[in-house]
């Protein structure tokens, strides 16, 4: 178990294999410069790689007050969440920006919180920004939700971050693993399980997830980044509503833009299907992209959500046998050598979320 107070703890040297993001984001433009035959595999942020498919929107479109409240029961109507957690849908500007108000709640309280090493460093950016001493634990390169549960339990954590679905293994949650988080949450009535749904990218909630809110012990949180593809625009934080006093005056107190709620106005009424229509286009880049990698006599592990798989074998290997450019997972905070995560995403000048 590790603790960290100042950044995130794999950051181990300067090999391809071991880059953090800004030393990989140098190293492909260099590869690219030198070797133009090589297909680069890398994108990660979807909005800039999705411009074409991007919902326009109108300039004064809404002529009204926008209430975040009526944004909060539109979001939940899309999303499917539980009728009994709509009044607990709190609105922010981001998930990034909820994580920030809820670490330093919990910095300000003590509490022992699990976040996982190798997912999104920026985690640990905002805890350590937050004042938070956050514990890390490993979930590359299988997933194994019960021992991080047993290591949770053991380490007495009172809150538990996650994302649902998994962002680099590319798949919701089963049974198994809802019911390991089942039996972590009912054995203390005061833990809390946070689950980062922004992978999801839009869908309505797996019956799996709305089983989980329906425990009063989970936090659910979103954005409109990736299922809308329009960053900085709307966040949601679904609390359990036994907590809501708690949480509601932190996000309650932060000023409202009107324009950012008109354009989630926009974007919750005028383009609700939309993220049905990305989801549907990124499953046929992911088909194209694990046909494309096995073609090219590489061995990608199954995928089924989003748009990242994971490669056996290092960067410089598939750049060697596949002439293919794709992500060391050590961008993610992985410190497993070995693995690559190839990008379903059309290529853009590279940048994470």
């Amino acid at each position: 178990m590790r603790h960290v107070t100042a950044q995130h703890p794999n950051r181990t040297g300067h090999a391809p294999e071991t880059m953090d993001f800004s030393e990989f984001l140098a190293w492909r433009q260099e590869v690219l410069a030198e070797e133009p035959d090589v297909s680069p595999m890398c994108e990660t942020r979807i909005a800039r790689a999705c411009t074409s498919l991007r919902p326009r929107l109108q300039e004064d479109a809404v002529d009204s007050k926008i209430h975040r409240c009526h944004l909060a029961r539109r979001w939940c109507e899309l999303r499917g969440v539980p009728m009994t957690h709509e009044r607990a849908a709190l609105v922010c500007q981001g998930v990034r920006h909820a994580l920030g108000l809820m670490f330093e709640l919990y910095a300000a309280q003590g509490l022992r919180v699990g976040l996982p090493l190798d997912v999104y460093p920026v985690y640990w950016r905002i805890a350590s920004q937050a004042g938070l001493q956050a514990s890390g634990f490993s979930t590359f390169l299988a997933c194994g939700l019960s021992g991080i549960f047993r290591q949770a339990a053991e380490a007495q954590w009172s809150v538990l971050l996650l994302p649902s679905p998994f962002k680099l293994q590319g798949r919701a949650w089963n049974v198994q693993e809802t019911d390991d988080a089942l039996r972590w949450l009912a054995g203390d009535p005061a833990r809390r399980l946070i689950l980062d749904g922004v992978y999801s990218f839009g869908r309505p909630l797996d019956p799996l997830v709305r089983r989980l809110i329906e425990t009063d012990q989970v936090l659910y949180l979103d954005s409109l980044s990736k299922g809308w593809l329009h960053e900085l625009v709307l966040g949601v934080a679904v609390v359990p509503m036994q907590d809501k006093d708690r949480y509601a005056p932190i996000f309650q107190r932060l000023p409202a833009s009107q324009d950012a709620l008109g354009q989630a106005a926009q974007l919750l009424w005028q383009h609700g299907d939309f993220p049905a229509l990305l989801v549907q286009q990124l499953d046929t880049w992911r088909t194209a992209l694990l046909h494309r990698l096995r073609s090219a006599g590489l061995q990608p592990l199954p995928a089924t959500q989003g748009y990242l798989v994971r490669v056996r074998g290092g960067v410089t290997e598939l750049l060697k046998t596949g002439r293919i450019l794709a992500l060391p997972a050590s961008v993610f905070g992985c410190d497993t050598l070995g693995w690559s995560i190839a990008s379903a995403l059309p290529d853009g000048d590279g940048a994470t979320r």
